[in-house]
């Protein structure tokens, strides 16, 4: 992998020179960006720069992992919860303005917990249903991840994989003015037009990561690490 560094808008950004939608950072006037691992957690249940929500959840280390990671750990009952959103609203998707999300993770059991992972309205039930956003999303009883695209509580889902216990995952969405387009494993799996019904332009979002238990069960998620980053200039 080498790292190259491009100027978009004025802004620089630091990207995988052969897989360009991965980035890594970004400096600039425009820029907003988020980060959650390990570096991040100032405490079981706070994070620097981040709005945690649990119900009978917390944030523990991981012990023993090659660069460290955080275990959305759930105490064993169902609809246990560990939310994680950006402190503010950063993200915005009126203006063609490219982003990124990433993350690394792992699941306990995929067909019993609700997992939402990428740019999602500020909310504290997102198991719930959640009104706007552009995320991936793994549902109670299935297996299956969907990128989603959400405006007004109106989405348009698209099955993206079925995923594994035990398994990690590197999933990451990036926006390029035009298009949304997911990958899992360096492998682009969906593109989905920004001309959609349901593509969320008109609600400012926070960059998201939550985890609810769908059964009695510790059904945990460990997150190696996650960021967002945005060019807020077009």
């Amino acid at each position: 992998m080498t790292i190259e560094q491009v100027a978009i808008n004025n802004n620089l950004v630091f990207r995988d020179a052969s897989n360009t939608w991965r980035w890594f950072d970004a400096v600039g006037p425009d820029v907003r960006k988020w980060e959650f691992g390990p570096n991040q957690v100032v405490s079981t249940t706070t994070a620097a720069g981040c709005t945690v929500t649990e119900t009978n959840g917390t944030l523990v280390t991981e012990d023993s992992t090659s660069g460290g990671a955080v275990v959305l750990t759930l105490a064993g009952a169902e609809d246990d919860v560990v939310e994680v959103q950006s402190f503010s609203e950063l993200f915005y998707f009126a203006s063609p303005w490219k982003a990124y999300f990433g993350c690394k993770f792992q699941l306990v059991d995929a067909d019993q917990q609700d997992v939402h992972l990428g740019w999602t309205i500020r909310d504290v039930d997102h198991a719930g249903g959640i009104s706007d956003g552009i995320y991936v999303r793994l549902v109670d009883g299935s297996a299956v991840l969907s990128l989603v695209l959400e405006k007004t509580s109106v989405e348009s889902a698209t099955a993206i994989a079925t995923l594994a216990n035990a398994t990690d995952y590197q999933l990451e969405l990036y926006y390029d003015g035009d298009y949304v387009h997911a990958y899992l494993d360096g492998a682009l799996v969906a593109s989905i037009a920004d001309s959609n019904a349901s593509f969320c332009d008109d609600e400012h979002l926070c960059a998201t990561v939550t985890d609810e238990s769908g059964a009695t069960a510790s059904n945990n998620l460990i997150l190696y690490w996650a960021h967002a980053i945005q060019v807020q200039s077009s």
